[in-house]
């Protein structure tokens, strides 16, 4: 009798290869990036969001010791939000955000995280997170122009709410 050994998909060989060519700080920023999404995820699912938003912007203080490896930009941020997101279930467009921001804000950067809302032609409602970063959405684009802000939060580089924020 033949041992057939598991197989191993192509897209798997494809994401260890690389994973291996990685730089050690892309591979910080990922592993951080998943850790981050999963608690946001778990967080938004067991308190409510109010306390939820609290306590997770409270675990992503901004980094103020040194910093050996280079600070990502906030494109890689965003990246690495959106892969990671897409390997983690439920991670709906509100994870994603709030994830992001936290991540932005621990790297220095100054975001806006923005919660809309709109009624299709059919009047169904919806409503969608994205985050902004110097005038562009890093997060969440995908047709965020069809919502209507209702609430934007900004954070400053060092974790201070910014103008028109709650």
């Amino acid at each position: 009798m033949r041992m057939i050994a598991p197989r191993i998909g192509f897209p798997a060989i494809a994401r260890a290869r690389r994973w291996m060519v990685m730089l050690r700080s892309e591979q910080k920023l990922f592993v951080v990036a998943a850790v981050l999404v999963a608690l946001v995820r778990v967080t938004l699912w067991l308190l409510p969001s109010r306390i939820s938003l609290r306590f997770v912007r409270r675990i992503a203080e901004p980094h103020t010791g040194r910093q050996y490896l280079p600070r990502p930009s906030a494109a890689q941020i965003s990246g690495a939000i959106e892969t990671v997101s897409r390997c983690m279930p439920q991670a709906t467009c509100l994870t994603q955000a709030v994830a992001a921001q936290l991540l932005l804000r621990r790297h220095g950067y100054q975001s806006r995280l923005c919660l809309g809302a709109m009624r299709s032609a059919q009047g169904a409602f919806a409503a969608h997170a994205w985050i902004e970063h110097d005038g562009r959405i890093v997060v969440g684009g995908a047709g965020s122009a069809a919502f209507t802000i209702l609430r934007a939060s900004t954070t400053g580089p060092r974790g201070e709410p910014g103008i028109g924020s709650p």
